[in-house]
């Protein structure tokens, strides 16, 4: 359905019996993340999201020629969803079709061209949560989590030879576009993130980007409820990163947060170690649309609202956070 039209069916509910909603579409890398900012800012935001166009080759060619793209319609930020990419080449592919150079021109080379190529475009890396500040190289870097990965699937795990190989490849990498010593991102999306941070960009997470340019923060301090929308909610998924997101949120503001989700298999005993005062669910004969949604909504607010007498009902949504 989409952050907005989900997000609004959920908002009504509460903007109908007289309260002030600011609705935020929200959602993590890989998942919906170009929507969620059409949703929230509009078509002509200024903000431009790129997906990796061919995500099974090893290279970020085809990443770097979508990012090309997007740049030279000079839009002020352009966010790269480095978690629909599975390049192994730490950008090096990026970096060389973003500076207009071929494979064999030294990467500082095409690194200088493809900054200047940039120019004053924000470059933005979107990663999930967890690998915001992912090491590069080591023991706990892009190669030897992947091993760790693969022997907890059960799956075949590279020699400790071809491992080393790997890392020193990284390193290699990091060398030649100036970062001898990667900082903490250029390990995320698989190594992606070394060259967007090389190329002056930066490293977040899709509900840390997306809270920053709605300014969420000052919202939040303002409100008197923060009601977060998912698909499933349960203890092993905890509900996503944007659960986790908005949870966070709500409790660095002494808030109650609710959650109105698809699906919930959680105890209310387990839903309060995560945060959530509480979560409601549709019924399994319920059809997973807009109306199912909204009669859901309906019968949460009953119960979570307070400080209006206005119960004649304010219709819309208030869908600008100012």
């Amino acid at each position: 359905m989409g952050a907005g039209l989900v997000g609004a069916s959920v908002a009504r509910a509460w903007a109908n019996r007289g309260h002030q909603v600011a609705l935020v579409p929200q959602a993590a890398a890989g998942a919906g993340l170009g929507g969620a900012v059409t949703d929230l800012l509009g078509a002509s935001s200024g903000i431009l999201v790129v997906t990796d166009p061919h995500p099974g080759t090893e290279t970020s060619t085809a990443l770097g020629e979508a990012l090309a793209e997007a740049c030279d319609a000079r839009p002020d930020q352009v966010w790269v969803d480095l978690a629909t990419s599975g390049a192994t080449d730490a950008g090096a592919g990026l970096v060389r079709v973003l500076g207009r150079t071929g494979a064999d021109a030294r990467l500082a080379e095409a690194l200088a061209a493809a900054r200047e190529r940039l120019g004053s475009v924000r470059l933005l890396g979107v990663v999930p949560t967890e690998q915001v500040n992912a090491e590069l190289t080591g023991m706990r870097g892009v190669a030897s989590l992947a091993a760790a990965a693969a022997r907890d699937a059960g799956e075949p795990v590279p020699p400790i030879p071809e491992l080393l190989d790997q890392d020193r490849g990284f390193a290699t990498v990091a060398a030649d576009l100036g970062l001898a010593t990667p900082p903490p991102g250029a390990g995320a999306g698989g190594g992606l993130g070394l060259a967007v941070l090389a190329l002056g960009g930066a490293i977040a997470s899709g509900p840390g980007s997306l809270a920053e340019v709605a300014r969420l923060g000052e919202t939040v301090r303002r409100a008197d409820l923060v009601v977060v929308v998912a698909d499933a909610l349960d203890f092993g998924s905890a509900g996503g990163e944007v659960v986790t997101a908005a949870r966070a949120w709500a409790e660095a503001a002494s808030l109650p947060c609710v959650a109105v989700c698809r699906s919930v298999r959680i105890s209310s005993r387990e839903l309060r170690t995560l945060g959530i005062e509480a979560a409601y669910g549709l019924e399994p004969a319920d059809a997973v649309d807009e109306a199912s949604f909204g009669a859901l909504a309906t019968k949460v607010a009953s119960t979570w609202t307070w400080g209006t007498g206005n119960l004649e009902g304010r219709h819309g949504v208030v869908t600008d956070v100012e």
